[in-house]
């Protein structure tokens, strides 16, 4: 069976945003499979034009759009209107072997500890008795000081959640569940959630 991967990336008035940070954690993926450099090159700067082409297209509204690629190309994307989730709980769940170093097309681990949630939840994982991410964003816990902390070992390190590290604002650090109480929201994060458009109290059912 073929490896797939998938960048998502959020379409707004017709642009990609943040698109070059799309590019490169492609090009890692693709090279950490065994791509020749030449082959990741060319790939990327594929994904590139069909991105910016693909976007402009779409020049009203908010768009999440899924580049589906593996080793032998690049898939046509997939465009949906995007409406953000209402979330008001968490749900823990021990993810303990879940492998999601890279943005695979294969989400079935994760899809199934979002089905074991009831409506206005989301699963928040941990591994080891460490918080992680939730099935489809980071997590950024803000103290009552504004202090912006993130779990160290996500299981996938997105790209909008390095940005916040790589700028200072967001801070690593090891996190358990025990330590929720000290936290007055968590922001959950990702290429179509901006730090500050989602987010939960750190309530868990």
């Amino acid at each position: 069976m073929k490896c797939r991967f998938i960048e998502t990336l959020c379409v707004d008035g017709g642009r990609a945003l943040h698109l070059d940070c799309h590019a490169r954690r492609m090009a890692r993926t693709l090279s950490a499979h065994g791509l020749t450099p030449s082959a990741v090159s060319a790939a990327v700067s594929r994904f590139r034009l069909m991105a910016v082409t693909e976007a402009s297209a779409r020049s009203i509204g908010l768009f999440r759009a899924t580049f589906t690629y593996g080793l032998d190309g690049l898939l046509v994307p997939k465009f949906v209107p995007y409406i953000r989730p209402v979330l008001s709980r968490l749900r823990l769940f021990a993810a303990d072997g879940v492998d999601y170093r890279y943005k695979y097309a294969d989400r079935s681990a994760l899809d199934l500890f979002a089905s074991q949630c009831a409506a206005g939840e989301v699963a928040l994982l941990t591994v080891g008795g460490l918080l992680t991410d939730t099935t489809f964003t980071n997590i950024v816990c803000e103290d009552a000081h504004g202090l912006l902390l993130t779990p160290a070992r996500p299981l996938l390190e997105g790209t909008a959640l390095r940005r916040l590290i790589d700028s200072g604002a967001v801070h690593p650090a090891d996190i358990t569940p025990s330590d929720l109480p000290r936290f007055v929201r968590l922001h959950l994060i990702n290429a179509m959630n901006p730090l500050g458009s989602l987010t939960i109290l750190p309530t868990v059912c």
